[in-house]
């Protein structure tokens, strides 16, 4: 006897369901920690403390004391540790009190720290990544530079900012001190939006935007390792669309591809992203992705909303009349894989809170925060002050604002594309609604497999790790929550907590706890923490 054919659907719609849920199962992960490091700490003192990542080479754990000694001098400390938390050498160094360190760089074996002694001198600072050696070298710039952007490469310093409203980057020679501006930089325009080394060609470009005539118009920059320039182009803006942010990847000294957003004319908001095509300082072609078409870009929405939304946003398209978009986005530096270049950015909207005060927030805790220089790649430069955002995450709008600025966060984006600026995949990932004034302090992704990406988010007392493949939708996402500390313990009190990729699939925690531990005596504790996480499949 044989079923009615809707009892077989049924019965197979059902069948299908347990093995999706075995699926499932079997592949749920959960989140390990290992080799937590902690360092007494009391909130009264004056003692900033900051985690330098070397990768798989481990990190340095830098202390800066702002209590000044009977000599009238201030101490930094430098602790570095390898990938397994073991300590490598801990050095400690007197410095005058008036220091303020603005920016670093990496230039292996060294890192270099660019520090303001007043407004006309400021102080470079090495430090020898193998032995702990640290040097101080004074620097007086021939011009009154407001900076921005800072980066050593073999011994070359490049130091670019605004001097009189006008961009300029300077090329310091560490070893005679000698100084030179670099030519031909537009000085219609305003400040940088982008500066990126080339580390592969020894090309350094400089992106800004300003004037051609009586269009406005984005001026790319190409110079080699003297200085000396390559070419430099302005591409005018477009009637219909404008540039708006800049990340540039580097085929070879002739053909680059540079990665941004760009928003419709007049509207001043993010539209989409695209990928920009230079061969031999002319634009050769240019594609455009506006979010509407992506895969995934609005999946942070309920499905039944974003499925209006969408069939709304793609008929005005059609009759040439597109949706614009409400947030704001931190575009962040690219990423590579074997032939893959991953784009990422983050949406946000901005509030500008009364008289520049503070609105409480759960990761910050409830009485001020200690400062803590602002963790990047690698490979990269580093910014120091709030407002130097702009270079690290391209957003124009930032560099406008000089004053205190929340960023209230909703979901990030991050894209896959080939090496001739073909989109391959998208995926978005829904951020726990949250305001912060760090933009990268609470969450941080991944590249595992190829084309598999793995994401980090710190949500209050709590992390969500998510991961995904190409455009697999959000729902297949896996989702686990669990609490920053042990069970038995309680953590009271917390201020800025990050999240920081490592290497490989590896993330780094680090920020300021008072715990609790009934347990323990004395029952509480307070402490500066590191510890190294990563996911692992479910027992």
């Amino acid at each position: 006897m044989s079923l009615p054919i809707s009892n077989r659907y049924t019965l197979l719609f059902i069948l299908l369901l347990l093995v999706l849920s075995i699926c499932a199962e079997s592949n749920a992960q959960k989140l390990k920690m290992e080799h937590r490091l902690e360092l007494p700490f009391n909130f009264r003192d004056n003692l900033d403390m900051s985690v330098l990542s070397l990768e798989e080479k481990g990190f340095i754990l830098f202390l800066d004391s702002k209590d000044k000694t009977p000599y009238g001098k201030r101490e930094y400390r430098f602790m570095k540790y390898d990938k397994n938390f073991q300590l490598v050498w801990d050095k400690s160094y007197m410095a005058n009190s008036n220091y303020i360190i603005k920016q670093y760089s990496f230039d292996l074996p060294y890192l270099y720290f660019l520090i303001d002694q007043n407004r006309k001198e400021n102080v470079l600072m090495r430090l020898d990544i193998e032995t702990g050696t640290l040097f101080f070298t004074d620097y007086k710039p021939n011009i009154d530079l407001d900076i921005t952007h800072f980066q050593v490469v073999q011994n070359i310093a490049f130091l670019a900012g605004t001097f009189n409203s006008k961009p300029v980057v300077v090329q310091l020679d560490l070893t005679t001190m000698k100084e030179r501006s670099l030519p031909s930089l537009n000085h219609s325009s305003k400040y940088i939006d982008a500066f990126e080394y080339d580390y592969a060609n020894n090309n350094l470009m400089i992106i800004s935007k300003g004037k051609q005539g009586r269009r406005d118009a984005v001026f790319f920059n190409l110079y080699d390792f003297k200085g000396d320039l390559r070419y430099n182009v302005a591409l005018p803006n477009d009637d219909e669309y404008e540039l708006e942010t800049f990340r540039p990847y580097f085929v070879s000294t002739k053909e680059q591809l540079i990665f941004g957003t760009y928003s419709l004319t007049n509207r001043k908001k993010s539209q989409g992203i695209y990928a920009l095509k230079m061969v031999e300082g002319k634009k050769e072609s240019i594609k455009f992705y506006d979010f509407v078409y992506l895969n995934n870009f609005f999946n942070y929405m309920p499905a039944k909303r974003r499925e209006k939304f969408l069939d709304k946003a793609r008929k005005r398209k059609k009759k040439g009349n597109p949706k614009s978009y409400a947030y704001d986005y931190f575009v962040n530096p690219l990423r590579f894989q074997e032939d893959r270049i991953i784009f990422s950015l983050a949406s946000y909207y901005p509030i500008y809170p009364p008289n520049n005060s503070m609105l409480h927030n759960p990761m910050m805790g409830n009485f001020g925060m200690p400062n803590r220089l602002h963790q990047y790649p690698f490979s990269g430069y580093n910014y120091w002050r709030h407002n130097n955002y702009l270079n690290r995450y391209g957003d124009p709008n930032l560099m406008r604002n000089n004053h205190s600025v929340i960023y209230k966060f909703n979901h990030t984006l991050i894209c896959g594309f080939d090496t001739e600026g073909k989109l391959l995949w998208d995926n978005d990932f829904k951020l726990e609604e949250f305001e912060t004034i760090d933009p990268n302090s609470f969450f941080d992704y991944a590249l595992n497999a190829k084309d598999q990406v793995l994401m980090l988010q710190l949500n209050k007392n709590e992390f969500v790790y998510k991961e995904t493949y190409k455009s697999i939708a959000n729902f297949n996402l896996k989702d686990t929550l669990i609490h920053t500390a042990d069970t038995v313990e309680t953590i009271v009190d917390r201020r800025n907590e990050r999240i920081e990729h490592w290497y490989n699939d590896r993330f780094l925690f680090s920020g300021f706890q008072y715990i609790r531990n009934p347990k323990n005596s004395p029952a509480k504790r307070k402490v500066f923490v590191i510890y190294e996480m990563y996911a692992v499949p479910e027992d």
